[in-house]
């Protein structure tokens, strides 16, 4: 204990009111708000699908992408829905909807030069680095009539979110 502790010591007698340099938050605005310092947030899933003739999923493959979400504890309203066609031409996926540790789950029959950098072109194959980990697969209307392409997508679920 140095001096300056003996002092305050002696000017303050209650040791709640005394606090080690070392204990100090670095953010004291964030201390007085009462926030929590998360880390490493949970990461967000986003949802890309194409459906050019409608603004909207159709009701079945929404139905059946609710159930796929089910699968591995989310909601629709727990992930970011995307429609390619609404999608920047020149800038592809908005940055706004990514952050450190997004899934990215595309359900398209190609994928656009736009999106290239977020999968990989081999339909089912994980890619996975850094900043995402992202899955390419067909279509919600394709994989629902073909119970292999259900097993694999399952597979690929099962290991992206089992890592989380």
């Amino acid at each position: 204990m140095d001096q300056n502790d003996k002092y305050l010591q002696y000017l303050i007698h209650e040791d709640i009111y005394l606090v080690k340099e070392d204990h100090i938050p670095a953010d004291l605005d964030q201390v007085a708000s009462g926030e929590k310092e998360d880390k490493d947030p949970d990461p967000k899933t986003v949802v890309v699908v194409s459906y050019p003739e409608s603004n909207n999923i159709p009701e079945p493959a929404r139905m059946f992408l609710s159930n796929i979400l089910r699968s591995v504890k989310l909601t629709m309203e727990e992930v970011i829905l995307l429609h390619l066609e609404k999608l920047d031409p020149e800038k592809g996926l908005p940055e706004k909807d990514l952050m450190h540790n997004s899934i990215i789950i595309g359900f398209l029959d190609a994928i656009p030069a736009t999106l290239n950098p977020y999968f990989s072109t081999i339909k089912y194959e994980l890619r996975i680095n850094e900043h995402f980990t992202s899955l390419h697969s067909d279509p919600l209307e394709k994989i629902e009539q073909d119970r292999s392409l259900k097993k694999i997508l399952w597979d690929r679920l099962q290991k992206i979110y089992k890592s989380e």
